[in-house]
C-alpha cells in the first residue's frame, strides 16, 4: 500500500481564473492538516514538526494537532510514544472522533507489518472509520478520513467519505441550489462511481476507459475545495491531476473533459428548477 501514491505536487500549470499549482504553508485556504500533508510528502519533517508544535502550545488538546503530529510520528516510524500518547487521549475523551481516527491509523500500520492481517485490512479499516463518523458527523472530521485514506491508497473508502463531507457542507448552505450528483435520482450513478474507484490504485497513466473515472474524482475534488472549502480535497485533486497527461495537459481549463464525461455533475439547480452549469467550469 502506496501511502503517498497519488500525492504528486509538482505543477501542471496554474489554474490561472483560480488556484496556484499548490497550496502555500502561508495559504489561508489552507487547514493545518493539509498544510502538514504537504510537508510530509516532500519528506520536510522538521518543518512540519515546528509547525504542530506551535498549535499544540496554543491547544494542547486540539484534535486537529494531535492527528497531524500522530501522521508524522507514523512517517517517521516512531510509533510507541504515539501509542501511549493517543491511547491515553482516547482514555480520557472516548468521544473525540480526532483521537479515535488517530488511533485506527496507528492499528493500520501495525495491520499492515502483519501478514496474517493482510487480506482483512480494508474490511477493518472500513468498519473503524465508520465508528469514527459516528463520534462526530461534521464535514471536518469526514474530510480528514478522506485525506488520510487516500494517502494509503484506499480510493473507495477516502472518496466515500469526501462525498459525505460535501453533503454536509450542503446540508450547511442557505439552500437555495442543490449539488445533482447529490439528488437521490442521482444515487444509482453515485453508487457506481464509488464501486469504481479501487481501480485507481494503479499508479500508471490511467487507460482509456478509466479516464472517466479520473475526470469525475478530479470534478468532485474541485467541487469539494472551491465550492464548499473543503481544503481536504485540493491534495488530492493536484496528486490526480499530476498522475493523468490528460487531465495534467487541460489543467487550465477542464470543461471541455467535464462536458463529456460529467456534465450532470458539474451542473446545480436552484429552487426554481432552472439549472445552470458553474461558471468556473469554463475558465
Amino acid at each position: 500500500m502506496n501511502r503517498f501514491a497519488v500525492m504528486n505536487f509538482s505543477s501542471v500549470g496554474p489554474r490561472a481564473n483560480r488556484f496556484t499549482s499548490r497550496q502555500e504553508n502561508k495559504n489561508p485556504s489552507a487547514n493545518l492538516f493539509t498544510r502538514i500533508f504537504e510537508l510530509l510528502v516532500n519528506d520536510r519533517y522538521a518543518e512540519a514538526e515546528e509547525i504542530i508544535d506551535q498549535e499544540l502550545l496554543l491547544d494542547p488538546l486540539s484534535g486537529e494537532a494531535i492527528l497531524a503530529w500522530t501522521e508524522v510520528k507514523i512517517c517517521k516510524g516512531e510509533l510507541d510514544g504515539v501509542i501511549e500518547r493517543v491511547e491515553s487521549l482516547r482514555h480520557d475523551y472516548p468521544t473525540n472522533a480526532y483521537y479515535f481516527l488517530c488511533q485506527v491509523l496507528l492499528e493500520l500500520e501495525e495491520w499492515i507489518e502483519d501478514p496474517n492481517f493482510q487480506s482483512h485490512i480494508q474490511m477493518d479499516y472500513d468498519d473503524y472509520v465508520e465508528q469514527v463518523a459516528k463520534r462526530d458527523g461534521s464535514s471536518d472530521v469526514f474530510a480528514k478520513i478522506a485525506l488520510a485514506s487516500i494517502r494509503r491508497g484506499m480510493w473507495k473508502t477516502g472518496m466515500t467519505y469526501l462525498v459525505e463531507a460535501i453533503k454536509a457542507k450542503d446540508r450547511e448552505s442557505d439552500g437555495t441550489e442543490d449539488i445533482l450528483f447529490l439528488l437521490d435520482k442521482n444515487s444509482c450513478v453515485l453508487e457506481r462511481y464509488l464501486d469504481c474507484l479501487p481501480m485507481l490504485q494503479d499508479q500508471c497513466e490511467p487507460v482509456y476507459a478509466e479516464r472517466e473515472l479520473v475526470v469525475k474524482t478530479v470534478c468532485l475534488l474541485l467541487i469539494a475545495y472551491e465550492d464548499l472549502g473543503i481544503c481536504e480535497a485540493w491534495p488530492v485533486a493536484i496528486g490526480l491531476a499530476n498522475s493523468s497527461k490528460v487531465v495534467a495537459r487541460a489543467w487550465e481549463d477542464l470543461s471541455g473533459l467535464f462536458k463529456k464525461w460529467c456534465p450532470q455533475w458539474v451542473q446545480m439547480r436552484r429552487a426554481g428548477g432552472v439549472r445552470l452549469v458553474r461558471a468556473r467550469m469554463f475558465g
